[in-house]
């Protein structure tokens, strides 16, 4: 633990920070995971790439709502992984606004060669938490689930003061 952590310090200010944070991390050691199996395969590419292992072919659109990131977040990764050979992208045939993602060859291959890889991050990742931070999963499906039914700023502005013309009123 950090002695002179100044976001630790900050506590639930920093809230959002803190789990930036722990992201960055992860997400820079699972890179270095990738790097010493010689692949570009970046982590952020890995819920869009493992449902369309799952699940076959899927719209921008029908993987926002699956992995629960934005349309535009998913088209971002899209191009990614369009430039880098793992998926093919073709208009719906039935609403040409659509795009419908597919892995390619080349991404079949990848995913099929980094999958071990990926149960063995999984195992890691189970151990840890069980070990150091047991219920975290739970927590955090606890909180997902309470922001997105009561958002922050709805919980602010319930809490904030109201302004001094509608105290008098």
């Amino acid at each position: 633990m950090a002695t002179n952590d100044f976001i630790r310090a900050k506590a639930h200010a920093a809230l959002g920070t803190r789990f930036r944070r722990l992201s960055e991390q992860l997400e820079r050691q699972v890179e270095a995971l990738y790097a010493a199996h010689k692949t570009d395969f970046q982590p952020r590419w890995y819920p869009v790439v493992t449902a369309l292992v799952e699940h076959g072919a899927l719209s921008v659109g029908e993987l926002a709502a699956m992995i629960g990131m934005t349309h535009a977040a998913i088209s971002q990764i899209r191009g990614e992984l369009k430039r880098a050979g793992m998926v093919r992208v073709a208009a719906d045939p039935h609403d040409r606004r659509r795009q419908i993602l597919q892995l390619s060859a080349k991404g079949k291959r990848e995913a099929e060669r980094l999958a071990p890889l990926w149960a063995t991050v999984a195992q890691v990742s189970r151990e840890l938490v069980t070990r150091d931070a047991p219920g975290l999963l739970q927590a955090l499906d606890r909180f997902e689930d309470a922001i997105r039914t009561n958002p922050i700023p709805a919980r602010v502005h319930a809490l904030a003061p109201k302004d001094k013309a509608r105290r008098r009123s």
